[in-house]
């Protein structure tokens, strides 16, 4: 359960008498009192420093620290860009990954004319395994204008980057849109404009390129404000240059229009805002509308899948709607598609993971698996996933200050443990993170690289927001899998168990696995864990012993206790 605890044991007055007779026998062992801290600036002694009632990495002020299972950024790159002026819009807005190719959408920033907006790109130098400081390039429309809001959205596929402009006027339509293709040439070593792409019919705040996503030969751009009632539209693109001329200046097709719109219509101020969420995988596109209204007067959100047939066109084969969703949830309001799983994030404090049928190859209708986690406001507002790792980012939560933001990661179960096929696996922080940074606006996952971006974050350059990149996170040692209660690690749970916890409690030494000897997975080993489990030995458990158990597993709670190995599981 993450950055929470389960309830303490609740022991039975022989029990609790028990309590005292370490003090007694042992009184060397209890720790020194004598100092008293403000605030818990010690995240790795076991002692309630702040006299707070909260131990160590149980204690907000220790959120960040590394000795809580926080992985710190490799690389926080700040927007180089001038001339930014008063605009409500912030600065660095979006980001995407893929390989070893970074991409930075900056809104504000100052391309072909002052605040026309820029895309920041970095690629990875081989020598110091590092994007920046500086970016390799910066792409721009050639004829942007200000507040086109130019990178409000980036895709990366390989040698391909799509940018969304979100409020560009085209055909004189005003904030309209646009999404512009730039390829790679490895010759020049330079991203060159492809192609300008915009709808086949502009409409006034139709917000074309509101979100936009790449893989192979096909682009996807969102329209969430065009279409009947303003309700949302979604436009695929095919890579199909004329083979009669030598060079295509258009290469890109539009091949198809979606759209699914509710039957019920709320009026201009809840459109079902279809489009507005994409995300592709080969042959499978998800497209969120997470303003979709499932009933009358019931604004939920809703996910729809369409996957590629064998004459190329895109045809609707899944509705993605979980059951228990309320009002405004915003279901969809972020998607995240890779290989045979797609995750789908929310405003409700909940993140939902759907996985295609092995056997049939069907994608289910309702959520495999939710993650809620209350803790965090506005949980798995942003999502991405690739492989078997997904990160979810809370650019409104207040881990470290008002609206500072928090990001969490989360790994496949390799013990496929029923109901828990997806598992918390580490926060990532950015060192520097504060007040009103919104970190977590945007983020993505390649391999083992995860980028973030914060949006309210100012640097000395006047400019707004930066870029966070973590490495290393789906590259981590796979986790140990252990039974909790078996100390010894010998795949069992016997006399000896309490015994060996006994004696680390009051003698020291060193245990394979502590996490097996947290017994009531509260975080922390104390005199409660070795009673309750003679209390499971004896007949008389005082409340039943939180997996991993009785079986091998991983442990579905974060903590600080480390478990190196556990020879009876592994």
């Amino acid at each position: 359960m993450p950055f929470t605890t389960l309830p303490k044991l609740i022991l039975g007055p022989w029990f609790r008498t028990l309590l005292v007779v370490p003090t007694l026998l042992f009184p060397s062992v209890l720790p020194s009192t004598s100092t008293v801290f403000c605030q818990e600036v010690l995240c790795n002694d076991n002692i309630d420093n702040d006299t707070d009632g909260l131990i160590d990495c149980l204690d907000p002020d220790c959120f960040v620290d590394p000795d809580c299972g926080c992985l710190q950024e490799s690389e926080h790159l700040l927007a180089p860009m001038g001339g930014v002026g008063p605009n409500w819009l912030a600065a660095v807005h979006s980001v995407a990954v893929s390989e070893e190719v970074m991409v930075t959408g900056v809104v504000n920033g100052d391309g072909a004319t002052v605040r026309s907006g820029t895309v920041l790109t970095y690629r990875r130098d081989p020598a110091t395994g590092t994007f920046g400081p500086d970016p390799q390039q910066i792409v721009f429309a050639a004829d942007g204008v200000v507040n086109d809001a130019f990178g409000w959205s980036v895709a990366i596929h390989e040698n391909l980057i799509v940018a969304g402009a979100r409020t560009r006027r085209s055909n004189d339509e005003f904030e309209s849109g646009a999404a512009f293709v730039f390829r790679w040439d490895p010759a020049q070593e330079v991203w060159n404009e492809e192609q300008e792409l915009t709808a086949p019919f502009p409409e006034q705040w139709g917000h074309f390129g509101a979100d936009v996503a790449v893989s192979n030969d096909v682009v996807i751009v969102g329209a969430p404000d065009m279409g009947a009632s303003d309700n949302g539209m979604a436009f695929i693109y095919h890579y199909a240059p004329d083979p009669n001329l030598p060079s295509d200046p258009e290469p890109w097709k539009l091949h198809q229009e979606i759209f699914e719109h509710s039957q019920w219509d709320q009026g201009d101020q809840y459109t079902d805002q279809f489009g507005s969420s994409l995300s592709i995988s080969s042959d499978v596109i998800v497209v969120g509308a997470y303003q979709f209204n499932t009933d009358f007067a019931n604004i939920t959100g809703k996910a729809f899948v369409y996957e590629q047939n064998e004459t190329g066109d895109w045809e609707l084969t899944a509705n993605l709607l979980p059951q228990q969703l309320a009002w405004l949830d915003y279901f969809a309001g972020s998607v995240s598609i890779s290989g045979d799983a797609i995750v789908i994030g929310s405003s409700n404090g909940s993140l939902y993971l759907f996985e295609r049928d092995s056997v049939t190859g069907q994608w289910p209708s309702e959520e495999t698996q939710k993650i809620t986690n209350d803790s965090i406001s506005s949980f798995g507002t942003e999502v991405s996933i690739d492989g078997e790792i997904v990160v979810a980012c809370s650019y409104w939560d207040g881990a470290v200050g008002w609206h500072s933001g928090s990001a969490l990661l989360y790994r496949k179960d390799i013990s496929e443990t029923p109901g828990q096929q997806w598992i918390e696996a580490e926060r990532l922080c950015g060192s520097t993170v504060g007040e009103n940074y919104l970190f977590g606006n945007s983020c993505d996952i390649s391999g083992d690289t995860v980028v973030i971006c914060s949006t309210g974050d100012t640097n000395p350059a006047m400019a707004f927001g930066s870029s966070w990149v973590f490495d290393g996170p789906s590259g981590a040692p796979d986790p140990v899998l252990f039974i909790r209660g078996d100390a010894n690690a010998d795949g069992s749970i016997d006399i000896g168990d309490p015994i060996l916890i006994l004696l680390y409690l009051f003698t020291g030494g060193n245990l394979l696995c502590e996490a097996s000897a947290d017994i009531n997975d509260d975080g922390v080993i104390d005199i409660g864990d070795p009673i309750g489990l003679l209390a499971y030995l004896f007949g008389h458990p005082a409340t039943p012993i939180p997996p991993p158990f009785p079986d091998c597993g991983l442990d579905p709670t974060t903590d600080n206790l480390d478990c190196q190995t556990s020879p009876g599981c592994n």
